[in-house]
């Protein structure tokens, strides 16, 4: 599994958990009950905050690699010249 794979289900992990709590709160107003379980509104933010930072890294890194993968393909010579201009 690639690097940015790895930051991607991080990322969806971490935006699942908030997801089920807004809907723990959500489902605790429409019935009317008082449920211990939810987390308060600062931890809201850092975990919508941290899947964010995930989402961010994991598309900067899979960016770097297609960068690098481009770059590869090109072969650039000491005097200017690419390969794809060197075949002509």
């Amino acid at each position: 599994m690639d690097r940015s794979r790895a930051f991607f289900w991080a990322a969806a992990l971490v935006f699942a958990v908030f997801a089920a709590d807004i809907l723990i709160a959500k489902a605790q107003i429409v019935a009317g009950n008082t449920i211990p379980l939810h987390l308060p509104e600062w931890l809201q933010f850092l975990t919508l905050l941290l899947a964010v930072v995930f989402f961010v890294v994991g598309t900067l890194i899979r960016e770097r690699q297609e960068a690098d993968d481009d770059n590869a393909e090109t072969v650039v010579h000491d005097d200017g010249r690419s390969d794809a201009q060197s075949a002509r």
